[in-house]
């Protein structure tokens, strides 16, 4: 029993973390998720020419790449600052933006796996910035 409690232990913590208040895991979930998206779309651009992500080709690449990279750098500075709460409530609402236009765009081609997980990540960056938002009013 004393190892499952020294397994869990620092996953809770973890978890403890990332969670409670002021809740820098959303900062570190959405800028991973960009993070790993504008690095592929800067070092294999090829990808993002073919199948459903063609219908991401109403804006130019640089567009995408753009606000792939300014979100990264919002949520990164989210993360390390989570009292910047209206810098975090930006970022996330750019998130949200971001993902869930990337979600109708890719469903222009059907529905796709992507088509949902990307609505998904919209809707959770769009709670984050409901509850980072309320957070400020709750500090006063």
């Amino acid at each position: 029993m004393r190892r499952l409690s020294a397994a869990v232990s620092p996953l809770l913590a973890g978890v403890d973390w990332a969670f409670s208040p002021p809740v820098p895991g959303i900062d570190l979930l959405l800028g991973a998720v960009a993070g790993c998206w504008f690095s592929m779309m800067t070092l294999r651009p090829a990808v993002f020419d073919q199948g459903s992500f063609t219908g991401l080709q109403w804006a130019p690449d640089a567009v995408w790449i753009v606000f792939g990279g300014t979100i990264v750098l919002l949520h990164l500075a989210g993360l390390f600052a989570p009292d910047l709460i209206k810098l975090r409530a930006a970022a996330c609402l750019l998130s949200a933006w971001y993902w869930l236009c990337v979600s109708i765009s890719l469903s222009r081609d059907g529905i796709v796996p992507g088509t949902w997980t990307y609505g998904l990540i919209g809707l959770m960056a769009l709670t984050g910035a409901i509850y980072v938002s309320g957070r400020a009013l709750r500090l006063g």
